[in-house]
């Protein structure tokens, strides 16, 4: 499995978890250039990967929410 798929398969806090320990490095007054720029895109595709794991958990309440609020109103009409 290459480097790419493994991040696919991350949740949130392994993303998270990743991308914290990215900017740590980035933190080293030994960090090249080079390295710097391979870490910032490294710390961008965790960052994305953070914001699509939120992106799903809030279209999972919404979705949630919504199916609650339906079946108590039924719940209501019914009773």
């Amino acid at each position: 499995m290459n480097e790419t798929q493994d991040q696919k398969e991350m949740n949130f806090e392994q993303a998270l978890a990743a991308l914290e320990k990215t900017v740590e490095k980035m933190n080293d007054p030994e960090v090249s250039l080079d390295e710097m720029i391979v870490l910032y895109e490294q710390g961008l595709q965790f960052l994305r990967l953070c914001q699509k794991n939120v992106a799903a958990a809030e279209m999972k309440i919404t979705q949630l929410d919504a199916r609650l609020k339906e079946q108590l109103e039924n719940g209501k009409e019914n009773g």
